[in-house]
């Protein structure tokens, strides 16, 4: 067998035991499956006890670059009324299982592409 044909299939033999390698996927988990690149508007645990939080998540709905919400499962309860507004807005919307030990992110608002964004 010539060694690139080893070589391929070695690495499809690590493909189907393995599963695809994931790019960056410490940043995904911490994200709810989304880069940093591509978040708008991110909010962690604590913030949901401030006041302005309805009007920073709007405003980050309202991004003409905004394609999607990820919403956290165990704070659906609390941010279910962004999933509406999302809908009304013709975003796309995702709830995601995360424990509190691999992210304290519990929204993201993001586009489908690199935006330029200090996060």
């Amino acid at each position: 067998m010539e060694k690139e044909s080893k070589d391929i299939l070695e690495e499809t033999l690590m493909k189907s035991y393995h599963g695809t390698p994931q790019i960056k996927p410490e940043e995904q988990k911490k994200y709810l499956g989304t880069f940093k690149e591509r978040v708008i508007l991110f909010i962690v645990k604590d913030e949901l006890k401030n006041k302005d939080k309805y009007q920073k998540i709007n405003e980050a709905l309202e991004h003409p670059k905004a394609d999607i919400i990820l919403i956290n499962s165990k704070y659906i309860k609390d941010l279910s009324c962004f999933l509406n507004t999302a809908r009304k807005k013709g975003l796309k919307h995702r709830v995601v299982s995360r424990d509190e030990k691999s992210t304290e992110v519990v929204l993201v608002v993001a586009s489908n592409k690199a935006i330029n964004n200090n996060n």
